[in-house]
């Protein structure tokens, strides 16, 4: 068995994480699983919070007069058999004593901070043992689990009066197989109930519990086809919620195709704006005045002016086929001029032809002249 000195509680902090040699420095102490039977020597430690003794031989619960400031207490897996000297702990909050020898609930009502209170697998038997939680108000997380509670009247008696329990742990005790409704029962007495033995507490079972109350069996089974009915209008309203959000989301993604359709298109109509009025500035150049000078082109071109006569034979050979032609028309006469017509319609023809050939040859003369003299 191991002995708590002073020494020894310095190597402890020495060797452990988060410790410290000072004393007074430390909020939490590492002793479990050490073989300890006596708490002693822990005056100097005055800064602890959270103290861890459990999974040892402590056989009482002593000398933590000096831990004012002490949050947790972690006893669980001793030898202890009496809950005493904690009434100077005033922070305390959360206490295990779980898995030790104790048979009757004392000394915790001066702690008005106690909110958790662990006395799973102990020897409480009865509801006389348990009196003495009805004057902790403060708990609000209490587990009583496999004990060896017998008294039915245990839950009048005790745990109605509990008003402020969120959670409850009495699974494994004897009395639980006598009481009938037990969870029914439990659930309409304490409002704050949020978790009972091994389940937790939902408003559905909650408000089966109530229709319970007030009906019986009758009425707790119209309660649950209501809750049913709820449940699949909660769900067919959650569908429909969310095809009108994909609705909402391919509504608003086409609005923006088109604003980015229109957006493309203005860029085009600006880009071939800007396209347009890039070529007129281009073309807006400063030209020679004798290009735009009508008398030197007309007169450049006297000179080259003449006039073709086309051949006998192919004048005659026009004629011929005009005339078939006029043959297979309703009017058969033909003027006296007819056979001048094509070589007057030729010699015009052919005049306009060799007029433009002058004009290009002129044009092309002028801008190698002219690139000559840019060149030059």
């Amino acid at each position: 068995m191991t002995e708590i000195t002073k020494t020894f509680l310095r190597d402890l902090c020495k060797n452990q994480s988060g410790c410290y040699i000072t004393p007074h420095v430390n909020d939490r102490l590492y002793i479990h699983f050490k073989g300890i039977q006596k708490l002693q020597n822990l005056e100097e430690y005055t800064g602890l919070k959270v103290l861890w003794a459990e999974s040892n031989a402590i056989a009482k619960i002593e000398g933590l007069h000096q831990q004012r400031e002490l949050r947790t207490l972690y006893l669980q897996q001793n030898c202890i058999q009496k809950i005493e000297n904690l009434s100077l702990l005033g922070h305390l909050t959360n206490i295990n004593l779980s898995e030790n020898f104790i048979s009757k609930v004392e000394n915790v009502s001066s702690l008005k901070n106690l909110q958790t209170l662990n006395l799973s697998k102990n020897n409480i038997t009865s509801a006389d043992d348990l009196k003495h939680l009805v004057e902790c108000e403060s708990i609000e997380v209490l587990d009583l689990s496999n004990n060896r509670i017998q008294d039915e009247d245990v839950l009048e008696t005790v745990f109605f009066k509990m008003r402020h329990l969120k959670y409850l742990k009495l699974d494994g005790n004897p009395f639980i197989r006598k009481v009938k409704f037990y969870r029914k029962k439990l659930i309409l007495a304490l409002p704050n109930l949020n978790y009972l033995d091994t389940m937790p507490v939902f408003a559905d079972e909650r408000r089966a519990a109530q229709a319970w109350e007030r009906g019986g069996l009758a009425e707790e089974k119209l309660e649950r086809e209501k809750i049913r009915q709820e449940e699949k209008e909660k769900h067919l309203n959650s569908v429909k919620a969310l095809d009108k959000m994909l609705d909402d989301h391919r509504e608003e993604m086409r609005l923006k195709r088109e604003q980015e359709r229109l957006d493309h298109e203005q860029k085009e109509m600006r880009q071939h704006e800007e396209e347009a009025r890039r070529l007129q500035q281009d073309t807006n150049v400063d030209v020679p005045p004798e290009f735009t000078d009508l008398n030197f082109w007309s007169n450049g071109l006297d000179a080259f002016s003449f006039d073709i006569v086309r051949d006998s034979e192919d004048t005659q050979a026009d004629v011929v086929a005009s005339h078939s032609h006029d043959k297979t028309s309703k009017d058969n006469s033909v003027s006296v001029d007819a056979d001048v017509q094509p070589k007057e319609k030729y010699n015009t023809d052919q005049r306009s032809n060799q007029l433009f050939m002058l004009e290009e040859e002129a044009s092309s003369s002028t801008k190698q002249t002219t690139n000559d003299e840019v060149a030059a």
